[in-house]
């Protein structure tokens, strides 16, 4: 076993060591029990399938000390069976970005900062899965604070290897799309072509046209024009699709 996974090991059992005492001062005997009623409370059953709709899971999970939120949070893809989906990746994704949806406190933000914080450094298989996460979450600016300040308080060590993540090769970004369920990897590489083809083709034309009615010379009309929607392409691939990949990949079920 590695020396990273070790520490992420030994995060993990204090963690959840921490997580029982604090379930006890509550008078709650176990973790799943806890869950089973968190979910009631929340209503989940009856959530839709987007981040947006867990904004309250999320902010309830913000009323736990931060090692029992994270634990319940690490649980909560074993309700998989009962809604057909894993709600833990939209929980994470919208307690990212609660400061925008709901304008916290400082409070709430540190303790949105330190529950996202264990979950990274004690519930994912690897640093590497964790740094993958960090880099493509779109945190709002002061919780990703919080999140840096507690993963540095936490586990200094591991906390630069995910704060400071290397960029994804685009051929690695590719690879991805076999993660993920065959429908939504197919809808995406539809609309990825659709808009990598049509700015370059439409514009090549429309140059084309403009080109022959102004000087007669259509060549170098279909030339600028295909040269600006080459640019068009780029900008839409570096902008929209590379990121939506990369937060695809990295909540993906």
């Amino acid at each position: 076993m590695s020396e990273a996974r070790d520490r992420t090991v030994a995060i993990r059992r204090r963690v959840e060591s921490r997580a029982l005492e604090q379930l006890t001062a509550l008078g709650w005997e176990s973790l799943p029990a806890r869950l089973t009623a968190f979910a009631r409370e929340q209503q989940i059953s009856r959530r839709l399938r987007n981040a947006t709709d867990y904004i309250y899971v999320a902010l309830a999970l913000l009323d736990f000390p931060p090692e029992l939120g994270a634990a319940l949070a690490s649980r909560l893809h074993t309700l998989r069976p009962l809604l057909r989906y894993n709600p833990f990746g939209l929980t994470m994704v919208a307690m990212s970005q609660l400061d925008s949806l709901r304008r916290l406190t400082a409070e709430q933000r540190q303790r949105a900062g330190e529950v996202l914080a264990l979950v990274l450094l004690a519930y994912l298989p690897s640093t590497d899965w964790a740094r993958l996460i960090y880099v493509n979450t779109p945190f709002d600016e002061r919780i990703r604070n919080e999140l840096d300040r507690a993963l540095r308080a936490y586990a200094p060590e591991l906390a630069e290897r995910i704060i400071t993540p290397p960029i994804p090769r685009p051929s690695v970004e590719l690879s991805w799309l076999r993660y993920l369920d065959p429908t939504i990897a197919l809808t995406f590489v539809a609309e990825y072509l659709f808009s990598m083809l049509t700015p370059p083709l439409v514009n090549a034309g429309l140059g084309a046209t403009l080109g022959e009615l102004r000087t007669g010379d259509w060549t170098r009309g279909w030339f600028w024009g295909l040269t600006a929607g080459i640019a068009i392409a780029v900008v839409l691939q570096q902008c929209l699709y590379r990121p939506r990949l990369r937060q695809i990949a990295a909540h993906r079920p």
